[in-house]
């Protein structure tokens, strides 16, 4: 058996003005998705939930058994949003044979879109200055991170910060505060 791991991500700041091109600081964490591949005669992937957009795109043309699960999960309830597809996606590029980086246009095209920030996070890890898809490391910082008890829907907040009439003095605050971050 072969294990590819790929860490999750925490957005510390820029997260959805990072769509309209500001830059966002965003952390890679010691929790994330786990591959494990096994020999098998045909492609079989296994996700905990039965998704598997994110991961059968690298894997088409390969064969074994590549099962999918959560690596140093959390005792959380529900699920903590690290950025699980973008870490997936990355550990299913692993798997394959392919640089972990071209996890970030896979992704983009199965989610229709999106900054890359969660997916160069777990593509490269430690603490990244991202903007227009360009990465820049970081110092890490050893962040205290407290959950809000309530998971969030990605694309739901994105649609809903896109409908947004004005966007632009958020993102110029926004690009403010990463910019005195870094």
């Amino acid at each position: 058996m072969t294990t590819n791991t790929a860490p999750g991500k925490l957005l510390i700041a820029g997260e959805y003005a990072v769509l309209d091109g500001a830059p966002a600081i965003v952390l890679a964490v010691d929790r994330g998705v786990r591959c494990d591949i096994t020999v098998h005669d045909t492609l079989l992937i296994e996700t905990p939930d039965g998704d598997d957009r994110f991961v059968r795109p690298p894997l088409l043309g390969h064969i074994g058994h590549y099962r999918f699960s959560a690596w140093n999960p959390t005792d959380l309830p529900q699920k903590p949003g690290f950025g699980g597809s973008a870490a997936a996606c990355v550990a299913a590029c692993l798997a394959a044979g392919l640089p972990a980086q071209d996890a970030v246009q896979i992704h983009h095209t199965v989610q229709g879109g999106g900054s890359g920030a969660d997916v160069l996070a777990s593509a490269l890890g430690g603490m990244l200055r991202v903007q227009h898809g360009t990465a820049t490391p970081l110092t890490p910082i050893r962040p205290v991170v407290i959950w809000s008890g309530q998971s969030a829907q990605t694309q739901p907040r994105i649609q809903h910060y896109l409908s947004a009439p004005d966007r632009d003095a958020f993102v110029r605050e926004s690009t403010e505060i990463v910019d005195a971050f870094s």
